[in-house]
């Protein structure tokens, strides 16, 4: 490295300032950095696009994705809530650790909550709102098990007719995550601890 790529190390510095920041925070902070309410936000934008790209051709399949549009709704609701209730802990000097410990376990189950066991189905990856696209290596694709469903019924081949039911699986698992994720934000505990 003296000689090629980072001679002065410059690089390397700045990274290694940047994680031993990043680490000072992580330690020093009560609460994790987490703002769930930026969560509902990509995910209410995901969906917009989804709905627009996909929302015809699942409606001539009468396919609804209404009960998504309604699990994100109570998601939407639920992070701001939640949202409200790490600012009362983080500003809480005489919080116990107990709270603050179940307060960051919500957080880190939050994403914990949009993992599938099993994995999309024909992939290694595991998360129903994020993972690359099956059918573009230089894209990600948003609701993924979804996606590729979709295009899977829309371009058939001799050995593999289109499948809507496997659609219908699919939306029906990113309905179910959500929820989940909305189940880990407002379930009770911490209503006599913050």
């Amino acid at each position: 490295m003296s000689n090629f790529g980072d001679p002065s190390f410059t690089h390397h510095q700045a990274l290694g300032l940047m994680w031993f920041k990043t680490a000072i925070l992580l330690a020093t902070t009560p609460v994790l950095p987490y703002d769930p309410r930026d969560y509902a936000i990509s995910l209410q934008n995901i969906f917009a696009s989804f709905v627009q790209q996909y929302g015809a051709v699942l409606q001539n399949q009468n396919i609804s994705v209404e009960y998504i549009a309604d699990e994100l709704e109570q998601f939407v609701t639920a992070s701001v809530t939640f949202w409200n209730q790490l600012q009362t802990a983080a500003s809480n000097t005489s919080i116990s650790e107990r709270a603050l410990r179940i307060l960051n376990n919500k957080l880190m189950n939050l994403e914990r909550a949009f993992i599938i066991p099993e994995g999309l189905p024909g992939r290694q990856f595991k998360h129903v709102i994020f993972a690359p696209s099956s059918v573009n290596s230089y894209a990600s694709a948003t609701f993924p098990g979804l996606s590729d469903a979709i295009f899977s019924a829309l371009h058939p081949t001799p050995s593999v007719p289109p499948d809507w039911d496997e659609v219908r699986r699919q939306s029906d698992a990113v309905r179910v995550h959500i929820r989940y994720a909305t189940q880990v934000m407002t379930q009770p505990g911490l209503e006599y601890l913050i």
